[in-house]
């Protein structure tokens, strides 16, 4: 009686061992055709970082001999495939730089070990730090199959803010004499020269008809001598202000461009003058 029992426990517990080996084997295949399954979506997505940790999944030993072989096939071609960076950073003189920090679409990598970083293909943004460097920032579109591509940035130094300038102190620019002081100088020449000739013409015609006509002289020589000495003394008259224009323009002129005077020769029937503004 004791050893048919002893019989019935004990293939009772192999009977439940089997049971549980059984469902422990059908759990391990779901296991392993769910990720051959996530594998191929995320291929198809071009997301073959996450692919690859699937297809470790059912590239198991426990998996079926059948989805094992399809995903051995996949992980092989997806090694081959996988995009990779390989990330440096140099000073302005070509040196590495030591204390490197740099991120890859915002997590931290460990750039200084050398080794290539996989990404999945498409746009990515590395950011380059270093101390008393300016920060960098680089935006890459990595290809499928673009295996240990080189992405080598230079960092500048921080620039320093410069010193204030000291405005240079220039001496004072000499003034150029106006154009004014010249022509009116000229005219002051021109209407002493006219004076001269007129007074002495007018004197010499007075003293002629003193010594052979005079008190009875005709008219028209008298008013001859008469339009002289008026010629005379109006051109001593303009000579006297065109030169004391010239002298105040010249003078007016050295205080600057503000101070200048503004003159102006004005004619007119029976006048000729001077109009400033001093």
């Amino acid at each position: 009686m004791r050893t048919f029992r002893s019989g019935s426990i004990a293939v009772a517990v192999l009977a439940a061992t089997l049971v549980a080996a059984d469902g422990a084997r059908a759990d391990e295949k779901d296991v392993c055709a769910s990720g051959s399954e996530d594998a191929q979506r995320l291929i198809k997505q071009g997301k073959l970082l996450e692919a690859r940790a699937r297809l470790l999944v059912c590239t198991r030993a426990v998996c079926p001999a059948v989805i094992k072989q399809d995903c051995d096939g996949w992980l092989s071609t997806l090694d081959a495939t996988t995009p990779s960076l390989v990330i440096a950073a140099r000073d302005e003189a070509g040196r590495d730089l030591l204390d490197l920090r740099v991120t890859l679409d915002g997590a931290a990598v460990d750039s200084l070990n050398g080794r290539a970083i996989p990404v999945n293909p498409g746009v990515h943004k590395l950011q380059f730090e270093a101390s008393g460097k300016t920060p960098s920032e680089q935006q890459v579109v990595v290809h499928e199959g673009e295996r240990a591509r080189p992405v080598t940035v230079t960092l500048a130094s921080v620039a320093r803010a410069p010193a204030p300038a000291v405005a240079p102190v220039r001496a004072p620019a000499e003034r150029s004499t106006s154009p004014f002081v010249y022509v009116l100088g000229t005219l002051a020449g021109a209407s002493l020269v006219n004076f001269a000739v007129f007074e002495i013409k007018a004197a010499t015609e007075a003293s002629h008809l003193r010594s052979t006509c005079a008190p009875r002289c005709h008219p028209a020589d008298v008013d001859r001598v008469s339009t002289d000495t008026v010629i005379a003394n109006v051109s001593l008259a303009l000579g006297v202000a065109f030169a004391g224009g010239a002298v105040a323009v010249w003078y007016f002129g050295r205080k600057g461009p503000s101070s200048a005077p503004a003159l102006a020769v004005e004619t007119g029937p029976g006048r000729i003058g001077l109009r400033g503004t001093f």
